[in-house]
């Protein structure tokens, strides 16, 4: 299911008329005289590609594989990292079927920088002096 149906004419005509529609999902575009064009952005497009490829290496049991793909996994917890895999494949479910590929481009960074925060902490506890008090508690993406 996409976002928002439009003949390629219309898009051709009055493209600002729908270009804002692809802030929400993917766009298609029904032609006569072939087959129909699937219009997104290329943050969605990269999201999609991104996701597809950790969950090969998930489904291969290739845990190394997935952080190659995403390399901030390393830095979450164990539960932490189950969480976001688990997140990743309900999103990208729904937003496939509903055609809302802005929510899982969106999900994709919230826990990215879930994942830079947690290290940017570790990194900190590292230091001379941390005091474990100064800490601020990390809200996690799904919560």
């Amino acid at each position: 299911m996409t976002v928002s149906e439009r003949t390629l004419s219309d898009f051709l005509q009055h493209s600002g008329r729908v270009l804002p529609d692809l802030d929400i999902g993917e766009v298609l575009l029904r032609r006569r005289d072939g087959e129909d064009l699937v219009l997104m952005t290329r943050g969605q497009s990269e999201a999609l590609g991104t996701v597809l490829r950790v969950f090969v290496a998930a489904v291969n049991g290739d845990e190394a594989g997935a952080e190659a793909v995403l390399p901030w996994l390393a830095f979450l917890s164990p539960s932490d990292r189950q969480e976001c895999l688990q997140e990743l494949g309900r999103v990208a479910a729904a937003a496939v079927a509903s055609g809302r590929l802005s929510h899982l481009r969106d999900t994709l960074y919230e826990w990215e920088a879930t994942g830079l925060a947690a290290w940017d902490e570790q990194r900190n506890r590292e230091r001379a002096g941390y005091a474990e008090d100064d800490s601020i508690p990390l809200e996690r993406p799904s919560s």
